[in-house]
């Protein structure tokens, strides 16, 4: 098992609560062995990607999984990009579309499923979220479509 974070404090938080070395690492900075793990499981962080970078983040996973490995991945469920007026934290959150539209722009996934639930947050407030589920084809490294490149938003 490997684990990363994009904090400093939340790497050293899951290390002592892990006993194993939690790496600092953003998914934007992803550098990961190809074809190297069964499942990556991304439970509420694949959500603080900015949406435009997200394809290419679930690409650069896609690839580090070995032929059909798992990737799951929560999501909150919404339309934008908001900021946590507490934290300071950014959120992408998702509809079903949404996520319908980045798989369209990525080949060597098989879509298993993208399911909705409620579930609560940090302060347990009631949540709605989505699972992504997905997994490798064999044959095929996941990529981003020629076609479908996500273009970058301007402020």
């Amino acid at each position: 098992m490997d684990a990363f974070d994009g904090s400093t404090e939340m790497a050293k938080v899951s290390s002592e609560n892990t006993g194993q070395t939690t790496r600092v690492m953003t998914f934007e900075s992803l550098d990961l062995p190809t074809a190297s793990y069964d499942g990556i499981w991304a439970m509420a962080s694949l959500l603080h990607v900015l949406p435009e970078d997200l394809p290419g983040v679930l690409v650069k996973l896609g690839q580090a999984l070995k032929p059909n490995g798992v990737l799951l991945a929560t999501f909150k469920e919404g339309v934008d990009v908001r900021v946590d007026d507490k934290t300071g934290r950014r959120f992408t959150d998702v509809n079903a579309q949404t996520l319908q539209t980045w798989m369209s722009e990525i080949e060597g996934f098989q879509t298993v499923g993208i399911d909705h639930q409620v579930g609560a947050d940090f302060e347990h407030r009631q949540t709605y979220w989505f699972t992504l589920t997905l997994r490798r084809v064999p044959e095929q490294t996941p990529e981003l479509k020629s076609s479908g490149v996500p273009k970058k938003r301007t402020p």
